[in-house]
């Protein structure tokens, strides 16, 4: 039901995990993978960043991006309000802003911006409105899993998806 936030709580799962990869584990090097997921009574958001392998501070880009991403929808959540528009406020400001946090966090670190990458997707589902906004950047998916059927979205089969893009490339 449009606007019942209590009924999206109540019909509504959110299942998250994080899990490093075979290659990684066999190489010993760290998860690059992030998530983090907010529920307020306005919204219901999941962002998961995924590293660039071969970068050594990759989990650290994973990180910021997915820790500000947060607070970004946080904040402008209601610029997201109106479909049409919220693609542009992602293209316009979120992602500039995802970029300006890595190189300040890479900069206040001592490390080097070329050692660190990622890739974002994202799902925000604003029940008042009755409608969720998504996102992928890179070869990742958005999933919706129901009883009866699933959705995923993503970039494939699109002309990007044969070059990943990142945050910072």
């Amino acid at each position: 039901k449009e606007g019942d936030f209590e009924y999206f709580r109540k019909n509504w799962n959110i299942a998250k995990a994080l899990c490093i990869g075979s290659s990684h584990e066999l190489n010993q090097l760290p998860c690059q993978d992030a998530l983090r997921c907010v529920e307020t009574d306005q919204l219901c958001l999941a962002v998961v960043a995924d590293g660039v392998g071969s970068l050594c501070n990759s989990q650290i880009a994973a990180e910021v991006a997915v820790r500000q991403a947060a607070v970004w929808v946080e904040n402008h959540y209601s610029a997201l309000y109106n479909p049409s528009a919220a693609s542009m406020e992602i293209h316009s400001k979120l992602l500039p802003y995802l970029r300006h946090q890595i190189l300040q966090t890479a900069q206040s670190d001592g490390l080097s911006p070329s050692t660190m990458d990622c890739n974002l997707a994202f799902a925000c589902i604003l029940p008042e409105r009755g409608f969720a906004i998504w996102g992928v950047l890179g070869d990742g998916a958005v999933c919706v899993l129901r009883k009866d059927r699933q959705y995923v979205f993503s970039c494939v089969n699109t002309m990007i998806a044969n070059t990943t893009q990142t945050i910072l490339m």
